[in-house]
This record gives structure tokens, sequence and C-alpha cells, in this order.
């Protein structure tokens, strides 16, 4: 069980807020992933464009 005593409901609370900390940023960072990949894919799309015309 949880005994503030020893520090548990302490460490409980701390993992709560980083756990709601790192799901409010989830959607920027969906946002920049998504972009990363159409970047990486437009880049890609060109290499293989200049190959197939080589």
């Amino acid at each position: 069980m949880l005994n503030p005593a020893n520090g548990d409901q302490t460490h409980m609370v701390n993992y709560v807020e980083d756990y709601l900390d790192s799901i409010e940023s989830l959607p920027f960072d969906l946002q920049r992933n998504v972009s990363l990949m159409r970047e990486i894919d437009s880049k890609y799309q060109e290499i293989l464009k200049e190959l197939d015309d080589y």
C-alpha cells in the first residue's frame, strides 16, 4: 500500500504528473513525426524519379 512515510505516495504523484506531461505533448510529437516522414518521403520520391530518368 501507499505509505506517505516511505515516500511511495510522493513517487506516485510524480509519476502521474510526468505521465500527464508526456500525454499533453503527444499531439505535437505526432504532428512533428508525420511532417518528418512527409519530408523524407518527398526526398525519397525525388531520388526514385532521378533513378528512373537515369
